[in-house]
């Protein structure tokens, strides 16, 4: 039994240039952890696509659209646990949502959010 973490992202209202930039910065938050951390990805061996552990955290680099970052486990302990990702596209995750169920406490969470941003909250 464990901790069990599950990251859900609704992108509505969110800038697609600052989620850009979040995705940058939680790369660099996880590059420089210690222990170093495992990357998690996949590979082509004879025809079969199987699982692996990697040293990289980021994945697919070089396809705009499936671009992230998956971290499976630590590579002092190889220590593992369920893998987790950060999508680089919002778009991604805004294909998994449908229409907001209440757009009056949305445009108020953003309300709220913009007057922390300005320092009044």
């Amino acid at each position: 039994m464990g901790v069990h973490v599950i990251l859900g992202i609704d992108p509505r209202g969110i800038d697609e240039a600052e989620w850009a930039v979040t995705h940058e910065e939680t790369l660099t938050l996880l590059s420089a952890w210690q222990p170093r951390l495992l990357g998690w990805g996949w590979r082509t061996i004879d025809g079969v696509r199987v699982p692996m552990y990697t040293r990289s955290l980021r994945r697919d680099i070089d396809d705009s659209k499936q671009a992230h970052w998956a971290v499976a486990g630590d590579r002092d302990s190889l220590q593992t646990a369920e893998c987790q990702s950060l999508y680089r596209d919002l778009g991604r995750y805004a294909a998994r949502r449908g229409p907001c169920p209440d757009e009056r406490a949305m445009r108020e969470l953003g309300e709220l959010a913009e007057k922390m941003r300005a320092g009044g909250g």
